[in-house]
């Protein structure tokens, strides 16, 4: 029969055995002096780079909104963004007149208006999502 004091010395032994064997086994002192005598650069592992990848700080992607490329034929017509949620129509914005690139739009539901004296208006409702680009051509009738 074994002793406590041996038994808890055996498993002890047999506990830095597994992890000898687990870090690489062998000799460890011998082979990181064979490895830093053969290698003019020190090693970096894949887990070092990971690790320091870990560490790094992430830069969330920032929402960039959307786009909407406007034109009318005949150019020079107002364009007013009315944007649209579940309580209605919320305050028209007027953006400029057409040709018309509009940036940095909040993702949601519009209600585009574009209008020019002398012709019928011309509306469309569009869902725009987060860095996604809407093309708009708007024909005016004369009316």
């Amino acid at each position: 029969m074994i002793s406590r004091k041996r038994g808890f010395a055996l498993i002890m032994a047999i506990a830095a055995l597994v992890l000898v064997s687990s870090c690489g086994g062998g000799d460890v002192g011998n082979q990181n002096q064979a490895n830093s005598a053969t290698q003019s650069r020190p090693a970096s592992s894949n887990a070092d780079k990971s690790s320091a990848n870990a560490n790094t700080p992430k830069t969330a992607a920032k929402p960039t909104g959307g786009t909407l490329q406007i034109t009318s034929a005949p150019p020079g017509a107002s364009v007013v963004l009315i944007p649209n949620d579940e309580g209605g129509a919320g305050t028209p914005q007027p953006r400029g007149s057409t040709p018309l690139l509009i940036t940095g739009v909040t993702p949601g539901k519009y209600t585009v208006d574009i209008e020019k004296t002398g012709y019928k208006y011309f509306q469309k409702d569009i869902h725009l999502k987060d860095g996604q680009t809407i093309k708009i051509d708007a024909p005016l009738k004369k009316g």
